[in-house]
């Protein structure tokens, strides 16, 4: 089922949950609209969720003819392994992608390959993603401003959590879209998103650069609004350096991943937020944390430890 909410204090954005496509993915997968004169959606999210993206639209009596423009956070099946199939319902619509992610965008066989081996049977039900049509896209510049007619979002390259990650800042309410590079704020759960190769380094960098900037609502990737945008991408970016923490004394213990994983849903106070969850969401969730702790320990094998303390 398809659900579809409007800001209460922002007008012309909503949210449209497609994550019932997905076993398991209910309340973690979603869409943004920002209508401001001209028409956005923020990650089309991944193929299979493409027939709930367009049931949404129309809820909001939006024609997907109409749309504009289709930022993508980044090119991951969740956010944007749909981007063909949507084009294919939205004739005038350009989609904006990190150039890092436009090759794999247009060829997205390495992409497909690489979904395989890290998701499993997760990246089959989020389906395959499509080849996008080169004059369908446009490579993001960093800083450029992209016209909604009424306003303007402000393109940020935001690496750390993939190499072709950005997040999109309206000029005028303080309105971010963060992608991932504040983790993960789901059904109760809040936690990075730090899939390997990780380098944490860089998503320190651009959670600082976010904080400077001052927004004040976050609209997360996963999932939903939040006020104090400010106050939440300080307490995100203080978490990601207790999860480096937990994961170099596991090393230090001779621990494994998932020795390491399960350490982190305890210290990291967790397991409230897994309780309330349903089995496969919670199969689902401590997926994403081993995938964290693998990220981390490339992070932490790429650097010495005794500088670790620099970036606390």
């Amino acid at each position: 089922m398809v659900r579809v909410q409007k800001h209460p204090s922002i007008p012309g954005l909503s949210l449209i949950d497609t994550g019932d496509a997905v076993p398991g993915m209910e309340g973690f997968i979603c869409s943004y609209v920002l209508q401001r004169g001209k028409t956005a959606i923020v990650d089309v999210g991944p193929s299979s969720c493409i027939p709930g993206l367009l049931e949404g639209l129309a809820l909001l009596d939006i024609c997907p003819a109409d749309v504009d423009y289709i930022l993508t956070s980044h090119i991951h099946l969740d956010h944007g392994g749909g981007l063909a199939a949507a084009l294919g319902f939205m004739p005038g619509a350009k989609a904006f992608v990190h150039p890092n992610g436009i090759r794999h965008t247009e060829r997205p066989v390495k992409l497909w390959e690489a979904s395989l081996r890290t998701l499993g049977n997760v990246a089959e039900m989020y389906g395959r993603p499509g080849p996008v049509p080169s004059d369908r896209l446009v490579p993001a510049e960093d800083g450029i401003a992209i016209s909604l007619g009424n306003t303007a979002l402000t393109v940020l390259f935001t690496l750390g959590h993939a190499p072709h990650h950005m997040s999109f800042l309206d000029q005028d309410g303080g309105l971010l879209f963060a992608g991932e590079v504040c983790g993960v704020r789901a059904r109760g759960v809040r936690r990075p998103a730090l899939p390997p190769p990780l380098y944490l380094d860089q998503e320190l960098d651009s959670l600082d650069r976010l904080i400077a900037l001052r927004p004040s609502v976050i609209c997360y990737g996963h999932y939903g609004w939040e006020a104090s945008a400010g106050a939440r991408l300080r307490a995100h970016r203080r978490q990601l350096l207790m999860w480096r923490d937990i994961v170099a004394e596991g090393l230090d213990q001779k621990y494994g991943p998932e020795q390491i994983a399960q350490e982190i849903v305890r210290r990291g106070e967790l397991s409230s937020s897994f309780d309330r969850l349903t089995p496969l969401q919670r199969e689902r969730e401590m997926f994403f944390v081993l995938n964290a702790v693998v990220g981390l320990i490339g992070h932490l094998e790429r650097r010495p430890l005794h500088v670790l303390g620099q970036d606390s």
